[in-house]
């Protein structure tokens, strides 16, 4: 079942070129920089106090939701107020995104909830079950239901183009060829190496 990754015996015609596929993920990758640089900038949309948008948290380098509540013309900086967490910073506006279908989902979500009947969710212990005295059970009972899943914060970022899928895809085949490669050449050499 084993294929041959290398043989010292191939010429170098023989060997598997990949300069194509390194020259379609550098095509594909300056398209994504020529769409993102010629699509909306969000340093040229006209931000106002009160609007929504995806804004960057510096000591995280994560984006969240955010709201502006106040600008610094000078310094090209706005503050925001970060939804959920109830602090605020300042961030530069050409950081700034516009916020995605988060209001969607949102609304989404709250008529998921509104739409399933009212459930009493005071945990209830199962009964207790005869204990094996040798072996006493260290752990508490669980409750009658899992708990609800965390909130989809993925969601609310900006939904990829396509350019971008194919670049993650192209990069994806390119990384597993190479592991799956690596693995391979990894096993062969153990194989010798026991039979000698």
């Amino acid at each position: 079942m084993s294929k041959i990754v290398y043989n010292n015996d191939m010429k170098n015609n023989d060997i598997w070129d990949d300069t194509a596929l390194i020259q379609m993920y550098e095509d594909s990758m300056s398209d994504k920089r020529r769409t993102a640089s010629s699509t909306t900038n969000a340093a040229h949309h006209k931000w106002k106090i009160g609007e929504r948008c995806m804004a960057p948290f510096y000591e995280d380098n994560l984006w969240y939701p955010a709201q502006i509540t106040s600008f610094d013309e000078a310094n090209q900086k706005v503050e925001v107020l970060y939804d959920g967490y109830d602090c605020s910073d300042w961030v530069l506006i050409s950081d700034l995104t516009e916020e995605v279908e988060a209001e969607y989902f949102e609304e989404d979500t709250d008529s998921q909830v509104e739409s399933k009947p009212n459930v009493d969710v005071k945990t209830r212990v199962a009964a207790p079950q005869p204990s094996n005295e040798e072996y006493p059970s260290t752990s508490r009972p669980l409750p009658p239901f899992a708990p609800p899943p965390p909130p989809m914060v993925l969601s609310k970022l900006a939904p990829p183009n396509e350019v971008e899928a194919l670049s993650s895809m192209l990069m994806s085949w390119y990384m597993s060829g190479y592991h799956t490669g690596y693995y391979q050449c990894m096993n062969d050499t153990k194989r010798k190496s026991n039979s000698k």
